[in-house]
């Protein structure tokens, strides 16, 4: 499904890019080019998921990587950069070594949590 969606999002990127309208800084949370990709896949996934079988709502899409959803109920999980997002997992940490395979062995984690799904992605590809 990825794979059929890409060129399409890759396709709203373009647009979203070259638009005199979209294409300019409005500032976060109104509309910030910085994150085309990810608003390219939000508007481009309901186009491709049947709407019979799947509720994309906010509990579904831009999901914090703090969160504890069931993996499996997410389609868009974001991870907010900097250290005044607290949580389980961030980026900035990341960078900075804080996430070992020694403090998160790989057998701890359940992959069908979100926020263990992130750690795992990092530290072990999955």
């Amino acid at each position: 499904l990825v794979l059929t969606m890409t060129p399409k999002m890759l396709q709203v990127a373009q647009f979203i890019l070259d638009s005199p309208i979209y294409g300019e800084e409005m500032g976060f949370p109104k509309w910030h080019p910085g994150v085309t990709s990810m608003y390219a896949g939000e508007l481009v996934v309901n186009h491709f998921i049947p709407k019979d079988n799947v509720w994309v709502n906010s509990e579904s899409l831009d999901i914090n990587c703090n969160g504890h959803e069931r993996t499996a109920d997410v389609y868009h999980s974001h991870c907010w950069p900097g250290d005044q997002y607290p949580g389980y997992f961030n980026k900035w940490a990341y960078e900075r070594g804080e996430y070992t395979v020694d403090k998160f062995p790989r057998q701890t984690l359940n992959i069908s949590v979100i926020n263990d799904y992130f750690m795992a992605m990092v530290l072990y590809g999955a």
